[in-house]
């Protein structure tokens, strides 16, 4: 794994070599929600993450803040409550046709919207950002969620398995097969 540049907001990971595309824990990142929920709330907190070193050598993974919240503590957790009811790694496994999907992004934009509009106040909202806020939250979960259209998710990790089954695990250094055994 090589580290990504420094950006002016925060370092990115990212990995290079392509035989750790097919391997468990890349298996493990896709169906995981984490970083996907992770930059929705540092949106709304008004801020990114970036790894530290501390005097240990240890990395830890800190929020920094470039701007003021969008909404109070108590909105944020209303609106990642909601959030993470959707965006979760049993979500990514589903399968929706693509009418389901038209339906359910309609009604989760105008719940999301309503919500805000009616808890402005509560949420401490500059009605500034009403739209944006939407239109960000909106797009995280469209991306993510439009992995489940036609079974799309499931589709892409059946041909990973079978690729990881075929070709072994060479990420260790050892060709291993599926579940870890040496072939």
């Amino acid at each position: 794994m090589v580290e990504g540049e420094q950006t002016e907001h925060y370092q990115e990971k990212y990995i290079t070599d392509n035989s750790e595309n097919v391997s468990p824990s890349s298996l493990q990142f896709r169906l995981s929600p984490d970083k996907t929920v992770m930059e929705i709330e540092k949106e709304l907190r008004g801020g990114y993450h970036q790894y530290v070193i501390d005097n240990k050598g240890q990395e830890t993974l800190e929020f920094k803040k470039i701007g003021e919240p969008l909404l109070n503590d108590y909105g944020i957790q209303a609106v990642m409550r909601r959030i993470r009811s959707i965006i979760n790694s049993s979500t990514v496994q589903g399968n929706l046709s693509e009418q389901d999907f038209k339906k359910f992004m309609k009604n989760f934009h105008i719940q999301l919207a309503r919500d805000l509009m009616i808890n402005y106040y509560k949420y401490e909202m500059n009605l500034g950002d009403y739209s944006n806020i939407i239109q960000s939250i909106t797009g995280f979960v469209y991306l993510f969620l439009s992995r489940t259209i036609n079974d799309g998710e499931r589709e892409t990790m059946k041909n990973i398995s079978k690729e990881m089954y075929r070709d072994g695990d060479y990420s260790s250094g050892s060709k291993k097969g599926l579940f870890g055994f040496k072939t």
